[in-house]
């Protein structure tokens, strides 16, 4: 980003219950997962290798995760951690992690069969989340995505009846320019809010609230602030669209060698801004 490398890591403490091995959503049919993130085709043909499974068919594994994030080797504040059920639970399986005091629980996606009913079942008790899949499975899911917002740290436990497989990461959101290629490739990293609320205590249905969306951040230019994976260069500085667009351009300026052109400012104010200031308007 920028010119620097984005670098996250993220380190798995003491294993209790057993030993993990790597798993690849899509290695059994229900999965929910690879539908929703992976890399290469659908179904078992999925290359994302995004899970972490326990060894040993039927055992409850135990581990504490950290994670943290490096711009250019510099830390740079992660928005948080996600947590997944990468292969589709069933019955009394379930995956489950508890964040510390100040962080909060959010589901932020969620995948099933079109048609079917079955659901997960949410449980947050104090800061422990816990989704449970149920007795009948769908062709597809369902599965969820909970986010551990501000949470740089994890316990976390899963429970197979056979395989059981968890997916873990950190979520950052990156906003890139489109100003032409001469410009370079500049990027931000920014923090937004979320609609809604977060996870209720006791249990909840996944497919039966509301799931958590971001807002916009409360710093930026322009009216909008998307999210994207690499910059947009264009002669115009227009292929991230106008709703990012900090200010109108002027219109086709005459200049003459040794001259100057200023180009006006706005003069924009937030509820309790002094008005002797003046800043680049939206």
């Amino acid at each position: 980003m920028a010119g620097g490398t984005l670098r996250t890591t993220c380190t798995i403490g003491a294993v209790s219950g057993g030993d993990l091995i790597a798993y690849r959503p899509g290695n059994w049919g229900g999965d929910a997962l690879d539908d929703l993130y992976r890399i290469g085709e659908p179904g078992n043909l999925n290359q994302l290798i995004s899970g972490l499974a326990n060894a040993v068919d039927g055992t409850t594994i135990s581990f504490p995760l950290s994670c943290s994030a490096t711009l250019g080797g510099a830390p740079v504040p992660l928005a948080g951690l996600v947590m997944a059920d990468a292969e589709q639970s069933g019955g009394d399986e379930y995956v489950e992690a508890t964040i510390p005091a100040g962080a909060q629980w959010r589901m932020i996606d969620r995948l099933r069969t079109d048609g079917c009913i079955s659901d997960t079942t949410v449980t947050r008790t104090g800061q422990t989340l816990r989704l449970t899949g149920p007795a009948a499975v769908c062709p597809t899911g369902p599965a969820g995505v909970a986010f551990m917002e501000d949470a740089t740290s994890a316990e976390v436990t899963l429970q197979g009846g056979g395989v059981s497989a968890i997916a873990l990461g950190v979520m950052l959101f990156n906003d890139f320019g489109d100003a032409p290629e001469t410009y370079g490739a500049a990027g931000a990293l920014y923090s937004p809010g979320f609609t809604g609320g977060p996870v209720p205590q006791g249990d909840s249905s996944l497919f039966g609230s509301t799931l958590n969306t971001p807002t916009q951040p409360a710093t930026r230019l322009g009216a909008t602030v998307d999210s994207e994976g690499a910059h947009q260069p264009s002669a115009a500085a227009d292929a991230d669209g106008s709703d990012e667009n900090a200010i109108t351009p002027p219109a086709r300026i005459a200049g003459r060698p040794g001259t100057t052109y200023t180009l006006p400012r706005r003069r924009v104010h937030r509820p309790g801004e002094r008005r002797g200031l003046d800043r680049l308007g939206r």
